[in-house]
C-alpha cells in the first residue's frame, strides 16, 4: 500500500510540474504539437533525474 500511495505521490508532482512548465500559458494546434511538448518535457526530466526517495 505504501508503495501506491508514494507513486500516487510521484504523479501528482509530476503532473503539477508539467502544468506550471509547459501546458499553463501553451498554446497547441493540435494533439500532435501537444504530445511534443510531453515528450520533450519527459526527456529534460530524464536527462536531470535524481534518486527517488
Amino acid at each position: 500500500m505504501e508503495l501506491a500511495v508514494d507513486g500516487k505521490k510521484f504523479l501528482e508532482g509530476f503532473s503539477a510540474k508539467l502544468t506550471r512548465r509547459r501546458l499553463k500559458r501553451g498554446v497547441f494546434h493540435s494533439v500532435v504539437d501537444l504530445r511534443a511538448v510531453i515528450n520533450r518535457f519527459i526527456e529534460e526530466i530524464n536527462a536531470n533525474r535524481k534518486p527517488f526517495v
